[in-house]
């Protein structure tokens, strides 16, 4: 069985077309330089607590705060270094679209009182990717990253969204990660500010390309016959090189 199991994926693996263009997680771990494109905060839920001491003055959540928010990788460079959190020695800044995209939310429609209405903080990947379709790249070229924030929950004091990886030529995601970050701080800035660092400072594109693969190469080599066709279909796309 386990010579079938393998005879069948080498023959799949011979017909899947490798595109130059396709990009991987191996590719964003091995890149010089990234571009990052800003915190997107046009697909968030503001969930208030009961007593409404969250959200209060949500216009200038949107029209200061998330500028302000995006802006601390230039007015505090030394702890919001993105060149440590995504370990690379360039990293370029390119977020004016993302914060155009965020001054245009209908912030009163991103509030949910409490638990009662509250909307899933997951997302798929052809949901994020939705979000990534709305921007324009033109001009940009190699590999981008976003943060795509999907929950900001005063009840748990966190901030939930996602790290994503953009192929710019292409114009699709390469790979996205759900992050947790803790708020917490003094002044209503610095508070969720934390949050904000805290998925930053996780990011590990070594250990999640690591992770990625080991599985991968498991899933292909030991799974059940039943399971190979779901494994072969899977979402994450694997370079020639991950199998040599």
């Amino acid at each position: 069985m386990s010579r079938f199991i393998l005879s069948f994926c080498l023959v799949a693996l011979s017909n899947i077309t490798f595109s130059q263009s396709t990009k991987t997680l191996s590719d964003v771990l091995n890149a010089s330089s990234i571009t990052w494109t800003g915190i997107d905060f046009t697909d968030v839920a503001l969930i208030e607590t009961i007593e409404r001491d969250g959200f209060n003055n949500p216009e200038k959540i949107r029209d200061y705060y998330f500028e302000e928010w995006n802006d601390m990788i230039f007015k505090e460079p030394d702890k919001y270094s993105l060149n440590n959190f995504f370990g690379k020695d360039q990293v370029d800044v390119e977020f004016e679209e993302t914060i155009k995209a965020n001054k245009e939310i209908k912030i009163q429609s991103a509030i949910h009182i409490g638990r009662k209405d509250k909307p899933s903080p997951l997302r798929t990947q052809d949901e994020l990717q939705a979000i990534i379709d709305k921007y324009n790249y033109e001009g940009l070229t190699g590999i981008g990253a976003t943060f795509i924030i999907t929950e900001m929950n005063k009840e748990k004091s966190e901030t939930i969204g996602y790290i994503v990886f953009i192929d710019f030529d292409t114009k699709k995601i390469i790979y996205s990660h759900k992050l947790v970050g803790g708020a917490r701080g003094f002044g209503f800035r610095n508070y969720w500010l934390r949050s904000f660092y805290e998925m930053w400072d996780s990011i590990n594109i070594y250990k999640w390309h690591k992770k990625q693969t080991t599985a991968k190469i498991g899933q292909y080599f030991i799974l059940s016959s039943e399971e190979e066709h779901k494994v072969l279909t899977h979402k994450i796309t694997l370079s020639k090189k991950d199998y040599l």
